[in-house]
């Protein structure tokens, strides 16, 4: 007999967090909405997460478990991905819950009433392990984002959040689409560029919330790496790339311009030899914002794009670099 296809797809990559994954499991299981399938992905976790997740599952046959060695969080979710049967998929954070028990029924609706929407987006609670509340990012009316302002949003005031949870997706969206594996931070906004590349609007939804859990022990809060500085220079390079599609956004263009040219002189700084950049170097070059001053930027900002202009970009990258160098070495 063949089990009925779920609507919805519910993916959670699991690693290492054996204190916090049962309030997680629980409060999508406690979900009024119930048309769901529960993808966990045990990412080789060295703890009891993975026989939590097969007590789960013996529980309810809505979870499916999946155990594989670790390769990481977006191999996690494109390993659910590979196997979801839903119509709808959305991502959870193994740390992390979903808030009141009406979220997931508020917001897929939302899908199901609108055809045109492909992603909807609702609220995010940040909260310390003490419970203390640290933010709430909820839009004070309901928002609809159409192709151009999907990126305007994205990348000036965050309206669109850069994660790839708290979103409710339309699972074509992922045909072809996978999430970066060679990165080790920022996956998640660089995955968002390409999909709001393939959608016509977004949902901002004022109904439910994510509860994000703020670990002082968490990855990505901790000094960056090598290879976290490398993967968040090839993010916020593929956004100035993305941005460099559109005419006008100068402003946001030099702003974009800048945070990429300071990612890649810190990789410089971290690395002996980054000829592996050198494509990534010249299209930089080439893809220059045309204006020099701008309002709305840094004085900084700004007489950094005059010594670019005057004396190149390489001039100023190998400058800084040394002057990084100098700097480090006195100390």
């Amino acid at each position: 007999m063949e089990t009925m296809t779920p609507l919805l797809s519910v993916i959670v990559p699991v690693y290492n967090v054996e204190k916090y994954l049962s309030r997680c499991i629980d409060s999508i299981l406690s979900q009024t909405f119930t048309d769901f399938e529960l993808i966990l992905v045990d990412d080789g976790s060295p703890d009891n997460c993975g026989s939590i997740c097969d007590e789960y599952a013996k529980k309810d046959k809505r979870i499916i478990v999946i155990h594989q060695q670790n390769r990481g969080v977006s191999s996690a979710r494109n390993k659910g991905l590979d196997i979801a049967r839903g119509e709808y998929v959305t991502f959870v954070d193994s740390d992390d819950q979903i808030g009141s028990i009406t979220t997931l029924y508020e917001n897929i609706q939302i899908l199901i009433d609108r055809k045109d929407i492909d992603i909807v987006q609702y609220p995010i609670q940040m909260k310390k392990e003490n419970g203390d509340c640290i933010m709430i990012k909820k839009p004070s009316r309901e928002v609809i984002l159409g192709t151009q302002e999907m990126y305007l949003r994205c990348f000036r005031d965050r309206v669109l959040e850069g994660y790839l949870w708290g979103k409710i997706y339309k699972v074509n969206i992922f045909t072809n689409i996978r999430i970066p594996e060679n990165l080790v931070i920022g996956e998640d906004a660089y995955c968002l560029l390409d999909i709001i590349k393939v959608v016509n609007k977004i949902y901002i939804s004022d109904l439910g919330y994510y509860e994000y859990l703020y670990r002082e022990t968490s990855s990505i809060h901790m000094d960056y790496s090598p290879i976290k500085s490398l993967s968040l220079f090839r993010m916020n390079y593929k956004s100035y790339l993305t941005l460099c599609n559109f005419d006008g956004f100068e402003q946001l263009k030099i702003l974009s311009f800048i945070t990429v040219v300071k990612g890649y002189i810190e990789v410089k700084c971290r690395y002996n030899n980054i000829s592996f950049l050198e494509e990534e170097f010249n299209c930089l070059k080439k893809l220059m914002p045309s204006m020099i001053l701008f309002k709305g930027v840094s004085l900084k900002d700004n007489i950094r794009m005059i010594f670019i202009k005057l004396g190149g970009l390489r001039l100023f990258c190998q400058s800084c670099y040394l002057l990084v160098k100098l700097r480090t070495h006195d100390k």
